[in-house]
């Protein structure tokens, strides 16, 4: 017995004649529509709309240059004005921006390792990479206990 309902490449393909995007463009609440057109065994798909378009915003410098404003105005202010540089809110602004950058390297350190490993398709250059940094994580460690 054929199946009168579409499978998920024919639903692709409809969403991306009927709307002119790819799927991964559409917005969450078109891709819900068409899941549901699809479950009810319709397929129709005009009533999904056009996703919304999302704007980003595009500033005007890069974020390095704003990283370097940043800390050259933070120079300038602690120059300038000691006396605010040393309000207790500061100090405490600092102290939560520190602590937030540390809490955000382990995260990153293995996601990227992960997406590294998940990444190569040779299960031997995975053995490699793994004890590559298996021996980068040792000499480093004691490096870091030699220095304090």
């Amino acid at each position: 017995r054929i199946s009168s309902r579409p499978s998920r490449s024919d639903l692709g393909v409809a969403m991306t004649q009927q709307l002119g995007r790819r799927t991964e463009e559409l917005s969450p609440i078109a891709v819900e529509n068409a899941q549901s057109c699809r479950r009810n065994g319709t397929s129709s798909l005009r009533m999904l709309g056009p996703a919304p378009s999302l704007k980003r915003c595009r500033c005007r410098f890069p974020l390095y240059a704003q990283v370097m404003a940043g800390m050259v105005l933070g120079i300038l202010l602690g120059w300038l004005a000691p006396q605010v540089a040393a309000n207790p809110w500061i100090e405490a602004l600092g102290k939560l921006f520190v602590k937030m950058v540390k809490m955000i390297i382990a995260p990153i350190i293995f996601c990227t390792v992960v997406l590294g490993i998940a990444h190569v398709a040779d299960a031997a250059k995975v053995g490699r990479v793994a004890l590559k940094a298996i021996v980068y994580f040792e000499v480093i460690s004691t490096l870091a206990l030699l220095i304090g």
